[in-house]
């Protein structure tokens, strides 16, 4: 009998054993400011112990599942770190070790999500953890394979597409919702489609790299001979990273990245409607599509209609984020762009698991408090009340800075004048953090 496929194995992985391993750790663990149990066995040298352990065929194990759900949020915000590396390391026209971080930011984003889904992303065992809490541990290929076979096979379950696009919303209502209102099936291939199409482009470096050795090894191992830097590369990479930062922009209804799902709407209704009628998004009819989503839902918002249907110069351009993600080429700024939509999905996911198990920030300041003074976001004792707060400070930087960059800037110079900037604006642990819904 052939051995399970990575497909076969992601179709019987659950949430659910997530979701009740997070009630018993807030029960348990987070009243005494830690996340695993005093006797958890994963605490150290958890592959070791998966390795064993895959001798089993199925058992249940308390002790893992609370540490996979515990990985989730651990997992994303190392992440984010991650992503703050890469983005100095761009600032500083170091473009290897620019990509060798955002890839594993992205790596760190793939296992944090799957995790969420019961999935656990070890070194060659793997982790499945079904409905009843049964755990089976499957030998495969490495941890960079597995999480690419894993994120896009599970986009490909049709009733997981659902629960994909709802972690995108826009008016508080979910990006399913929208193509609901616009009299399309969400439970269609379409939706499916849609939900593989993302995923798979967010984290095509997982299966690029994965598989191209050489090209990973060049980034991460090998001497930088280019010394050819264009002469406006730091103008453009501050540009870049303003374009990132306004992807992670909070909206004024305290919705974490309400600019980036506005776009990601408009994208999911032009490609939702261009299946369903083989037309391009334009025209009378796509106008209809559109109006009827509104009507549905009982939205009265005219700048968000034309905002969706590109009616207004400032705005009907595609985000450069996605533009970026789109680019198969493994460039620091495009591999930065599909971490950041990776890192979107998996810091969205924690959020819903926050609000449906009651998790609020207060439970667990013991371990984001420390790591915002640890990294600089704010000093010791002086915590902000609102994560949103942080947002602050990028904008008034951003500000400063868009007047200087669009002529050649020597990076010396503006350290001379900005580095408390240029440093903060490293500091995407503050998206991770207000994603979170802390």
């Amino acid at each position: 009998m052939a051995p399970p496929s990575v497909k076969d194995l992601v179709l019987i992985a659950s949430s659910v054993p997530i979701d009740n391993a997070l009630l018993e750790i807030k029960r348990k663990n987070l009243r005494y400011k830690r996340w695993l149990g005093v006797h958890n066995k994963y605490t150290n040298d958890v592959v070791k112990q998966v390795d064993i352990n895959s001798k089993l065929p199925f058992f249940t194990d308390y002790d893992l599942t609370e540490y996979l759900t515990t990985s989730i949020f651990l997992h994303n915000l190392d992440g984010w770190n991650f992503l703050s590396q890469s983005i100095n390391a761009l600032l500083n026209n170091c473009d290897s070790i620019a990509i060798h971080m955002a890839y594993y930011a992205e790596l760190r984003a793939g296992i944090s999500f799957l995790a969420a889904q019961g999935i656990g992303v070890f070194n060659y065992n793997h982790l499945y953890i079904d409905s009843s809490n049964m755990c089976n541990i499957h030998k495969d290929k490495g941890t960079h394979t597995v999480t690419w076979d894993a994120l896009t096979e599970w986009a490909k379950i049709p009733h997981r597409s659902s629960e994909f696009l709802k972690l995108f919303k826009v008016n508080t209502i979910g990006l399913d919702q929208w193509i609901i209102a616009a009299n399309y099936n969400i439970g269609s291939s379409v939706s499916t489609d849609l939900a593989s199409d993302w995923l798979s482009t967010w984290s095509l470096d997982l299966a690029q790299l994965s598989k191209d050795h050489l090209l990973r090894n060049e980034a991460s191992y090998r001497p930088n001979f280019n010394t050819k830097k264009e002469l406006l590369q730091l103008s453009n990479s501050i540009k870049d990273i303003i374009h990132f930062w306004d992807a992670c922009e909070p909206s004024n209804n305290a919705a974490a990245f309400g600019s980036l799902d506005q776009h990601l709407l408009r994208e999911a209704m032009e490609f939702t409607y261009h299946k369903k009628s083989n037309r391009p998004p334009k025209g009378k009819a796509y106008i209809v599509y559109i109006d009827t989503a509104f009507s549905y839902l009982s939205i009265s918002n005219p700048s968000l209609r034309n905002f969706l249907l590109r009616l207004d110069n400032e705005s009907k351009s595609t985000h450069p984020i996605l533009k970026l993600a789109k680019q198969k080429t493994n460039k620091s700024s495009n591999i930065i762009a599909r971490a950041i939509l990776l890192l979107r999905v998996s810091t969205a996911s924690i959020n819903n698991l926050v609000i449906s198990n009651g998790i609020t920030k207060e439970k667990i300041s013991f371990w984001w408090e420390k790591i915002g003074s640890d990294v600089g976001l704010w000093e010791t004792d002086h915590t902000p009340e609102n994560l949103f707060d942080l947002w602050a400070d990028i904008e008034a930087i951003i500000d400063d800075l868009e007047p200087l960059i669009d002529s050649p800037i020597n990076l010396l110079n503006l350290l001379q004048t900005h580095s408390l900037d240029l440093w903060q604006l490293t500091q995407f642990q503050r998206a991770g953090l207000w994603g979170m819904g802390l």
